[in-house]
């Protein structure tokens, strides 16, 4: 149980990535708040951690608006009384014009999390990146471009929180079979 007693907010923990985190780290023995703008899916997500033995909760947010990034971090403290962990891999299939894409729910959660981390010691913040974000395909200019800022946001971040007690670092996984691609 390498986790034992850690507290984990995973977002977009409804399936896929997300919800294979929320899984192996409650496997690994973190209590986990699985977050997703699909309620349903996870409450399922919890269940299966349930029924491994594993605590966990459902939470709804849609991580593009601030107050429910805010929120999620907040029912961890409620629940839980702190939290140690946020995996922030929610995300979207992009496919849409430049001009027309926003770039919000990774750094809003990351902020809300690394705000309650410093008042209680310190965290660990895990961004979901992807190669998308560190080399091009055709017509994947709002998907790379939103994974390229994740990246650069948790290089920021790392830099100004390193002496802090907060540990941040980014995944950048290729393909992988999702409900998105």
């Amino acid at each position: 149980m390498r986790l034992g007693s850690k507290i984990a907010l995973v977002t977009g923990a409804g399936g896929g990535l997300g919800g294979a985190t929320a899984i192996r780290f409650a496997t690994e023995g973190a209590k986990v708040v699985c977050s997703d703008i699909d309620l349903a899916k996870a409450e399922k997500t919890v269940s299966m951690i349930e029924s491994r033995g594993g605590t966990a909760i459902a939470h709804q947010c849609d991580i593009a608006d601030p107050a429910q990034c805010n929120a999620q971090v907040k029912e961890a403290i409620t629940c839980f009384g702190r939290l140690d962990i946020l995996v922030n891999s929610a995300g979207v299939s992009l496919h849409r014009l430049a001009l027309d894409t926003t770039m919000t729910g990774s750094f809003l959660t990351a902020q809300a999390a690394a705000n309650v981390m410093l008042k209680h010691g310190g965290g660990r913040i895990i961004q979901i990146g992807s190669i998308s974000g560190q080399r091009g395909n055709m017509g994947g200019i709002a998907y790379g471009a939103s994974k390229a800022a994740v990246m650069h946001i948790c290089k920021v971040l790392a830099t100004e929180l390193s002496g802090q007690g907060i540990m941040v670092n980014a995944i950048a996984p290729g393909p992988i079979e999702t409900g998105l691609s």
